[in-house]
């Protein structure tokens, strides 16, 4: 997919620059120009460097649709704990990326087969001993997208539609964090490439967030409203064709049955102090973050619980196949992070 090709799609989609996100025309269509920050010694200078009057984005490089994904297609798949999205554009695959955190998060998979509303687990949890798996249509199909409402985005605001855009996902290459396009550390040794399907944020938090400076040791102070984060991402790949994972796992068509397909990376025994100043005793943000070269002229970005959301069971039950029927941590997510300019991660 060429990238006027991409420009002239949107337009015609009549969302129009402003509307998509709100970010600065330098990055609304993926343009890779890095911006020259200002080089400083000074502590306090890095410390006091946001970004300039930031919107949310979230487009950037992805290829966007509107229409609504399916929610009963032949299969879903599920993407859940300390993950990473990115999108190339020239092999025009959604690439994910599983993050071990410091060792403690685990990557595995689960099959279901799903006849109504009953889940039967047909393989899993594995973990493939391939680092690089493929999860799409053998015969090759029109590639993968993200959903998106129409308009821009509003992190506090929820409901049908809404709730299931693709922008739930915080995307550390938009305005929001770093849309200078900063260089990216290896750091997701597992990676899958999406070939198809429409990506989709399946369940975001109940609890809310603000955008503070990691770097203080006094972390009440709030640089922005940050609204909810998503918890589950999903894409739908809606179709009746066999779907494969790998060589050795295919999904082969037939009516009246569905697949979900959880691909988990989150972590069974990690405790988390919503309140603690140290943002690695806080929640997984920071692992994503520091996947980016930030230089130390700019802001370290962390998040920190704004209002409290639903925990444990209080919060509704998961209405897809998981191994556990309850989300998590709504205050304190092992979450997911976009990189919008990124094509591929090392």
């Amino acid at each position: 997919m060429k990238k006027m090709d991409r420009r002239n799609y949107l337009m015609r989609m009549g969302t129009g620059a402003a509307g998509l996100i709100g970010a600065s025309a330098s990055n609304i269509f993926g343009q890779k120009t890095k911006q020259k920050t200002n080089q400083t010694t000074s502590k306090d200078i890095r410390m006091r460097a946001p970004a300039r009057n930031p919107k949310t984005g979230g487009v950037l490089n992805w290829p966007v649709t509107p229409d609504f994904p399916s929610q009963t297609p032949f299969v879903t798949g599920f993407f859940a704990g300390l993950i990473g999205f990115c999108y190339d554009e020239d092999n025009r695959f959604i690439q994910v990326g599983f993050h071990p955190g410091v060792g403690e998060h685990k990557f595995e998979i689960y099959i279901y087969k799903r006849t109504g509303p009953k889940c039967d687990l047909i393989k899993g949890p594995f973990t493939p001993t391939s680092k690089d798996l493929e999860f799409g249509l053998k015969s090759g199909g029109p590639g993968p997208s993200v959903f998106q409402t129409a308009g821009p985005f509003d992190r506090n605001r929820i409901g049908y539609p809404y709730d299931y855009d693709f922008r739930w996902l915080p995307d550390l290459d938009s305005s929001d964090f770093y849309p200078e396009n900063y260089q990216k550390f290896a750091r997701y040794p597992i990676k899958l490439n999406v070939t198809d399907g429409t990506f989709y944020t399946r369940v975001h938090t109940s609890a809310t967030f603000k955008l503070v400076d990691a770097d203080k040791t006094d972390c009440n102070t709030e640089i922005r409203d940050f609204g909810h984060v998503a918890m589950y991402m999903a894409v739908a790949i809606d179709t009746q064709s066999t779907v494969f994972l790998t060589e050795a796992e295919s999904l082969k068509w037939e009516p009246g049955v569905s697949y979900h397909v959880v691909f988990r990376n989150e972590c069974d025994g990690c405790k988390f102090d919503k309140d603690d100043c140290n943002e690695a005793k806080r929640n997984d943000f920071h692992f994503n973050r520091k996947v980016v070269k930030v230089p130390g002229s700019r802001m370290k970005y962390g998040l920190r619980l704004k209002e409290p959301g639903c925990t444990g069971t209080g919060c509704p039950a998961l209405d897809f196949c998981y191994p556990d029927p309850q989300r998590g941590n709504d205050e304190a997510p092992c979450m997911g992070s976009g990189f919008g300019q990124t094509s591929g991660f090392a």
